[in-house]
């Protein structure tokens, strides 16, 4: 048997399908050792009958007529062909191998692929009784058409294609029975040689002579009439007359015709024979492809196999997916069959195919790429790769109007490849005219860009293109071309799993919201249902917010790793997915709690591996209706009594264990303990019998909606059917598109876009008390259907007024996706350009650019809208205006815009930024109102509260507030977010006072009291600062000054420190001012501008404005940060730091290396020698003294050491494979609880950093770490000590100076005290678990300072992670945490005025405190009171304090040190300016 491929669609290299793949149809003839004959002397050839190759030039426009190779050896004995093939780059391929039949020749005429003109010819099969009908065929036939047939051999397959070529010549209206003068035609049709002459009447062929080699007339038309070379023969295809350019419906019909010709011959014959008629014919702008079978004595007879694929890629999986149309070179060769390069597959990155393929077998090794034509069915593939698919002889087909709807519309925009403009307008059929005149009734302008929301956030995780979502509140799934479908919780933002679904593209993906399933569908014609359950709790009572574990280094969703999935079936949890589905993640968290969180369980999976890609799903009445690729609709039952008969299988997400994660299938860890029931698709899946013609679809059913009793499937021939879905009887037909129907969407009770599940029902009784309708009522809009097409248009329907085309809405390109949100409908584009439509006027209120686009989901509840694009990532947009946030007037204007624009990577600034103030009227912007529609009040409450909140922090992370900046733009930022955020908390009912110094280099300090109308009420201090550290654009990877939320997380400098806590805490005073009897307690703000710079100017300022800090019951602080990523904690304790310098001069100058090298003593070296005596090689300090009154470690300390878990965390945020101790206690307590001096620079004059210079100078910084009960003064005297007497010893002429340019105090807090209790059930409440104590190894000596000041206690609320990154690049907070930090405040600041109303009652109403005063330690407070502290002192009287072996003896009770001042600051900076501008040496070369 022959066997053939054919492929049309993007620009292909041939070897790619014809020598490469391992199954490519050279290969399959190889290995079916069909031609096993022959002996010793002649040996045997397998399919040793001939070859051939038939492609068309890239541009098929200026060269429309195709080249082919062909020879009778073997294929896979040709070098030629791997050479050739490794060349070619062609949209359209025609490979043949031939197998011929008995007492037929073999020679390179009778090769295929046949060609005469523009059209390429194959055949696979044989006809039945050729030799007896032979004659009659040939009499038919025209004089050109039978001279053809004679002309390219006697085999039957040149004749069926001289048929075809007469009943294209028959619509030309002219029969010519003689030669006729040379034509040339626009068509490119070749043209007959001179020389060559035939008897017209007797049909009898005569020899060619002198024709030339390339068959080409003076003009050069690209006529490739191939030699061969061994008969000396040339190929004949010319015709006196030209062949017609055909549509794709006028190929396929003179192809039908073709085989009734043959049928009808065969039968007036009475043979007997069976005739396999499987044909594969294009002219370059379509293809058609037959499979029909001829058995008069067994009519059910099978016919020769023949398969299409289609998809948007086919490349090899071996080499990197290489991507199809690459040039190869070709490497010498023996003659032998070389190895295959690898197996290729179909690639899906998009249901609308870019490339089809044909052949008798198929080629590649997955069978699911794979569907056979039907028995006696023809298979048309259009320009724009629309597939269509028809009975043969059948009345009432309707891919005749489809076809002409399809080249109707591609005549639009494109000229059909040699024709000429007179051709291509007007349209060449009637019924293309009457489509044509309709156009301006049925289409108006798409409407212009405009600036609507917001891109809320962006979910990373894909590495492959998403081509399918869904919501199932409160989950995200969205399906992949890898065949996974990941879980993203909208409420944390985080993956919470990955179902490893299918093995190739998920295409759909539906939900069944009430009895909580969803249903997958793929590319590998397989369908998963997973059912949706919450351990944690009931989903209708808001549960606790499940807190997905992460890897501190490994949670990096700025780049996406590749992940292992396990087996079909089967789940990866969320955490083992931060880790790249590694082992190291498991063993890191192998000591963590496992709260409850959501479980997924496959309950069935079907495989249907005969049908192809699963385009579309729908649910109605416990029935999952599937459209398949072969055209088919099918339905199973997934009622509850046939999937509670599957097995469980099931996985609980929070599970770290066992989170690697293959392939092979293992049973273990978080993959589940049983495979789910796995049944084939032929046993559970029906089809219903449909009765008339038009209702069977004729291209792929893109879409599936169920509403009431009714289906409606929309279908690449541009149809929209309605069905009674019992028992699949055609309601209707709706015509009007006139491309394929991609998207459907419906309007009414049961497709209304509210989750039945409802998890928010504090959302309903909000949309009561205002008087908005439930889900249940009517919309007044009615029941519309609407239809998104390839033809740029979306159709809306009147269901109610028997399907009724109410209005065409008009795009700017294919539209991908419908849905529906609240009164709203959103298309999507696939140039992605988004539009959001009014339901009640049908007009286009919004539109904007997302990037990129594949599809379309929206959740209601979270208010958002979800764009998937074809890079993997998935983006969040606001479906409703942001709440608009206070904000001063600025004449700046970049700023003020700025200001309001959440970041979208990868999307056009303009196109992203969420101030709408535009509509659309004829195309045309102008000023609109936004529409109060009932149904867009759906918002979940704690949604927009969680909105309004990350909203102000983008606008206060784009004012650039640096603070020490020199640049006179960064001081102007640094007021403006003081004006802003003070403006903030004005209009929350603050009183607000800005404090300045006289000296303009300080920013000023915000006071913000909030008073509660509750006498007694006690009063909560707040510190923060909102000046942020600096930051280098380009080691971000997001701006830095652009709030970027991805995966959960919002980046942006000043995120984590310490705008997101700062402005939690506002947001929870601000909330608790709404309370029925207002804000319990009383709150001041304290924020200051120089957080970052030393709190310049912070203790004047308070001390001048101490008034308005009176009463303070409790200070609260969230400045720090978790000692890990998974558990809350809280902080009690910080060290004490002093910044030193130690500097050695030696020379005036700087000398030159070679000239003085050896002869002097060198200040580096007498530098680095006393260094290195300060710590020994595991850290510890080696100066005498050094430990001296550190307090001992007591046994709740190491209680509190024993629950923190830290090293695997610590050792990757650090990236070090070893520390000075692999013990976890001990190392916790060298960072936290003991001192520590570290070498932190070395400078020199040597600015230049010349090799051969010799610094007359150098200084080395020192940062030492002192704790409780510590002295600095004693310490400092003890290190300068130490460093004057190992420089002694060195006997060195040059000069030591030891001085201290910064100081700050330790603190302590007290773990057991009432304020840490308060805290603690605050967290407890919020996260589900007790927090972690924990000390910190870093300094804030604002702490002490206020503690003593305020004479109140301390507690550190830190919001942040380890992993977060303040003050480095891409600086960022968990959304999780700023949102469950601001529930933290609440609880506690209510806890607070409840605990004092308890006091004041107990009292007999006279106010007590409800704190206790001695629970904060300070430097002079050995004992756990709150004396004050020491007066501050400069450093340099804390230098003087330390003067002498007794200084810390000496020292006298009120003295104390502060930190570093401007004055000081400024002095150090002119010292050094001296210091390293000194005169330089002489430089010798």
């Amino acid at each position: 048997m022959c066997r053939l491929s054919a492929y049309f669609g993007a620009p292909i290299c041939a070897a790619d399908l014809v020598t490469k793949p391992n199954r490519s149809i050279v290969r399959q003839s190889f290995d079916a050792r069909e031609r096993m004959s022959g002996d010793a002397a002649t040996p045997g050839y397998l399919n040793g009958d001939g070859f051939g190759l038939g492609w068309y030039a890239v541009d098929r426009c200026a060269d429309p007529i195709p080249c082919t190779y062909r020879q009778a050896r073997p294929a896979w004995h040709d070098t030629n062909l791997r050479n050739i093939s490794a060349k070619v780059i062609t949209p359209v391929l025609f490979a043949h191998v031939r197998a011929t039949t008995t007492g037929q020749c073999v020679s390179e005429a009778t090769c295929h692929p046949f060609r005469a003109g523009r059209y390429l010819w194959m055949h696979n099969g044989g006809v039945g009784g050729y030799g007896t009908i032979r004659r009659t065929l040939l009499a038919s036939l025209d004089d050109q058409c039978f001279d053809y047939a004679m002309s390219n051999g006697p085999s039957d397959s040149s004749l069926c294609f001289a048929i075809f070529l007469n009943q294209l010549r028959k619509t030309m209206g002219r029969r010519q029975g003689g030669r006729g003068p040379v034509a040339k035609t626009s068509a490119g049709v070749g043209t007959v040689p001179a020389g060559t002459a035939a008897v017209g009447t007797g049909r009898v062929l005569a020899e060619v002579v002198g024709a030339p080699s390339d068959g080409g007339d003076a003009d050069g038309d690209a006529v490739d009439c191939c030699a061969c070379a061994e008969t000396n023969t040339t190929e004949y295809c010319g015709f006196d007359g030209d062949l017609p350019v055909c549509t794709p419906d006028q190929l396929r019909e003179h192809l039908e015709e073709t085989i009734l010709i043959i049928k009808a011959t065969t039968d007036a014959a009475g043979i007997t024979e069976m005739s396999l008629l499987n044909f594969v014919v294009t002219d370059g702008n379509a293809l058609v492809a037959t499979r029909f079978v001829i058995n008069s004595a067994d009519p059910d007879a099978p016919a020769a196999s023949l398969y299409w694929s289609s998809g948007n890629g086919y490349s090899c999986e071996g080499d990197g997916s290489r991507p199809c149309g690459q040039v190869i070179e070709a490497e010498p060769s023996d003659g032998v069959l070389p190895p295959p390069e690898g197996s290729y597959s179909m690639q899906h990155t998009d249901r609308r195919a870019t490339l089809a393929m044909v052949s008798s077998e198929p080629l590649t090794d997955d069978r699911t790429d794979w569907v056979a034509v039907p028995r006696n069915h023809v298979l048309v593939i259009t320009p724009c790769i629309h597939v269509l698919l028809s009975p043969i002889g059948v009345r009432g087909s309707v891919i005749s109007p489809a076809l002409a709807r399809l080249t109707s519309y591609n005549e639009e925009a494109t000229v059909v490849p040699g024709s000429t403009a007179a051709d291509s307008s007007p349209p060449s059929s009637p019924s293309l005219r009457a489509h044509s005149a309709l156009r301006p009734v049925l289409r108006s302008p798409p409407a212009a860009l405009n600036s609507p929301g917001t891109c809320r956030f962006r979910l990373r995780g894909h590495a492959k293109p998403v081509l399918s979502m869904v919501v199932l509140e409160p989950y995200l799934f969205s399906g992949a071309q890898d065949g996974s479908v990941r879980v993203w919780d909208l409420r944390s933002r985080s993956l919470v799993a990955i179902l490893a679904s299918h093995r190739g593209g998920v295409l759909a993906l539906a939900a069944d919201a009430r009895r909580r399933l969803i249903y997958s569908a793929a590319a590998d014609s397989s369908v998963c249902i997973w059912r949706v359950s919450e351990d944690g709790g009931d989903v209708q009572g808001r549960p606790l917010v499940p807190r997905p574990r992460t890897n501190a280094a490994a949670d990096n969703p700025l780049v996406v790793k590749p992940v292992t999935l396990p087996a079909l079936g089967h789940v990866l949890s969320g955490q083992a997915v931060v880790n790249g589905g590694g082992g190291d993640f498991a063993a890191a968290m192998s000591g963590d709690e496992t709260p409850a969180g959501p479980g997924f369980r496959c309950v069935r999976r079907v495989t249907c591996d005969s049908w192809g890609d699963i385009f579309s799903l729908a649910i109605l009445n416990d029935r999952l209706y599937a459209g398949f690729r072969d055209t088919r609709v099918r339905w199973t039952d997934v009622s509850d009594a046939v999937l509670e008969g599957a097995p469980p299988a099931t996985v609980a997400m929070a599970a770290p264990a066992g989170c690697a994660g293959g392939g092979s299938g293992d049973d273990s860890g978080s993959e589940s303990s049983r495979s789910p029931q796995t049944v084939l698709g032929s046993a559970v899946f029906t089809r219903p019998r449909l009765s008339e013609p038009a209702a069977q679809h004729c291209s792929y059913v893109f879409a599936l909606i169920s509403h009431g009793t009714m289906l409606m499937s929309g279908c690449g021939d541009g149809l929209i059917r309605v069905f009674e879905a019992a028992s699949g009887r055609l309601l209707r037909v709706l015509h009007g598109h006139r491309s394929g129907v991609l998207a459907l969407a419906m309007t009414g009770v049961q497709s209304e876009p509210v989750d039945a599940a409802n998890p928010f029902p504090h959302a309903d009784a909000t949309r009561r008390r205002k008087g908005v309708p439930g889900s249940g009522r009517r919309p007044a809009y009615g029941n519309l259907l609407f239809s998104g097409s390839r033809d740029k248009t979306v159709k809306v329907w009147d269901a109610d007024s028997r399907f009724a085309c109410k209005r065409t809405l008009a795009h700017g390109d294919d539209v991908l996706s419908v849905q529906l949100g609240p009164g709203v409908l959103l298309t999507g584009q696939a140039d992605g350009v988004v539009r959001v439509w009014s339901l009640r006027t049908l007009t286009c209120t919004r539109a904007f650019n997302c990037g990129s686009l594949e599809t379309l989901a929206v959740s209601v509840q979270h208010g958002a809208l979800f764009t998937a694009s074809r890079d993997g990532d998935i983006l969040a947009w606001d479906l409703t205006d942001p709440p608009k946030l206070s904000m001063l007037g600025r004449s700046r204007e970049d700023k003020s815009v700025k200001a309001a624009t959440m970041n979208v990577p990868g999307v056009r600034e303009d196109d992203a930024t969420f101030r709408f103030t535009r509509g659309l009227e004829n195309g045309a912007e102008v000023e609109v109102e936004d529409e109060e529609d009932e149904e867009a009040d759906q918002l979940d409450p704690m949604v927009a509260e969680e909105r309004e909140l990350e909203d102000a922090l983008a606008e206060f992370v784009s004012l650039q507030s640096v603070s020490g900046s020199s640049k006179a733009e960064h001081r102007e930022d640094c007021w403006q977010a003081a004006k802003w955020l003070s403006s903030l908390l004005e209009d929350w009912g603050a009183a607000v006072q800005l404090a300045t110094k006289a000296d303009s280099m300080v920013n000023p300090l915000i006071i913000a009291r909030f008073t509660s109308p509750h006498t007694n009420a006690p009063t909560v201090a707040f510190y923060g600062h909102y000046d942020v550290m600096p930051a280098d654009g380009a080691a971000w990877k997001t701006p830095p000054f652009s709030l970027t939320s991805i995966n959960g997380y919002l980046y942006g400098r000043g995120s984590t420190d310490d705008k997101g806590p700062l402005l939690a805490f506002a947001f929870a005073v601000k909330e608790l001012t709404k309370l029925p009897g207002g804000l319990p307690v009383n709150v001041v703000f304290a924020i200051e501008g120089h957080g970052e710079s030393s709190n310049f100017g912070f203790r004047e300022m308070v001390e001048a404005h101490q008034r308005s800090f009176e009463g303070v019951d409790l200070i609260l602080i969230s400045n720090s940060y978790w000692s890990g990523d998974n558990r809350p904690c809280l902080t009690y304790g910080m060290r004490g730091s002093l910044d030193m310098e130690v500097n050695v001069s030696g020379p005036p100058r700087n000398l030159h290396s070679g000239v003085d090298g050896g002869a002097i003593v060198e200040p580096l070296n007498d530098l680095i020698s006393v260094l290195s005596t300060l710590v020994d090689s595991r850290g510890v300090g080696l100066v005498p003294g050094f430990f001296d009154d550190v307090r001992t470690v007591s046994e709740e300390d190491r209680r509190l050491l024993a629950d923190v878990e830290h090293m695997n965390g610590y050792r990757t945020r650090t990236g070090c494979t070893s520390f000075t101790s692999n013990n976890e206690e001990e190392l916790l307590s060298k960072r936290w609880l003991l001192p520590s001096l570290s070498v932190t620079s070395i400078t020199t004059s040597n600015v230049a950093a010349v090799s051969s210079i010799i610094p007359r100078a150098a200084v080395g910084t020192l940062s030492v770490r002192f704790v409780p009960d510590q002295h600095p003064a004693s310490v400092l005297a003890a290190i300068t000590s130490h460093l004057r007497h190992e420089f002694g010893k060195r006997r060195s002429p040059n000069k030591l100076d030891v001085s201290c340019t910064a100081s700050g105090d330790w603190w302590l807090g007290t773990p057991t005290g009432a304020e840490y209790a308060l805290a603690e059930r605050a967290v407890r409440k919020v996260w589900g678990e007790p927090p972690l104590y924990v000390r910190e190894g870093g300094t804030m000596p604002i702490v002490s300072f206020l503690s003593r000041t305020l004479s109140a206690p301390v507690v550190q609320v830190p919001l942040g992670q380890a992993s977060d990154g303040a003050h480095l690049p891409n600086e960022r907070i968990r959304a999780l945490n700023l949102h469950n930090g601001k529930h933290v405040f609440q609880i506690m600041l209510k806890e607070l005025a409840a605990a004092a109303s308890v006091e004041a009652r107990a009292s007999g109403g006279v106010p007590r405190r409800c704190l206790s005063r001695s629970s904060t330690q300070s430097l002079s407070s050995p004992l756990p009171s709150c004396a004050n502290s020491p007066p501050s002192s400069s450093a340099a009287e804390l230098m003087f304090a330390s003067v002498g072996a007794a200084a810390a003896d000496a020292v006298m009770p009120g003295e104390s040190f502060a930190d570093l001042s401007v004055s000081l600051s400024k002095r150090l900076a002119l010292k050094k300016m001296a210091f390293f501008d000194g005169p330089a040496g002489t430089h010798h070369h």
